[in-house]
């Protein structure tokens, strides 16, 4: 590439900085209205959107109260519904951590991955690992469990349901990419 080509795309980039046309937040971008395919379906929902700052903010608050909760719930009550409700949290706990590390990905993603996550987790305890890492440090049987359980399955699709459409009902798809389901 020559140095003018380089020059001048530099030089237009520096005159898009000074005018705000790369600014992550103008108001433009942040409330465009939806857009339609040729076919009519609307692409993009409306802009409720909140900078990606904001909404790791919100999700970084939402972590430590989810497992204050999980783990209140288990230490409490000796309940039935105690089990399934704590997998549950776990598995709202692994979709906040995947948003908050990944704010700009469509909801969609958050919600394959954590429940991919979760799968893992539930998978790995079939081999015994799990088991054997949380005799040697108990504290991660709270984060590796120890036996397999298809009910465990079930609380973790609840859960990160419960936190997809928490998330959609929000508005907490804080850019462009993240507002489409």
């Amino acid at each position: 590439m020559s140095d003018s080509r380089i020059g001048s795309g530099l030089s237009r980039l520096c005159a898009a900085a000074r005018t705000g046309a790369l600014s992550a937040h103008k108001p433009s971008t942040l409330n465009q209205s939806p857009t339609t395919s040729g076919k009519g379906a609307v692409i993009s929902e409306p802009s409720r959107a909140v900078p990606t700052h904001a909404r790791r903010r919100l999700l970084g608050v939402a972590v430590p109260l989810t497992i204050a909760l999980g783990l209140g719930i288990r230490t409490l009550s000796t309940a039935a519904w105690t089990g399934p409700a704590g997998d549950a949290l776990y598995a709202v706990l692994i979709h906040l951590l995947i948003a908050l590390v990944l704010p700009a990905r469509p909801r969609a993603l958050v919600a394959g991955l954590a429940l991919a996550g979760c799968l893992a987790v539930e998978l790995l305890q079939l081999t015994g690992l799990s088991a054997g890492l949380g005799a040697l440090w108990p504290p991660l049987r709270l984060v590796l469990g120890t036996t397999f359980g298809v009910a465990d399955l079930m609380a973790y699709a609840v859960g990160i349901s419960l936190a997809y459409a928490a998330d959609r009902l929000l508005g907490v798809g804080f850019s462009r990419a993240a507002r489409t389901p």
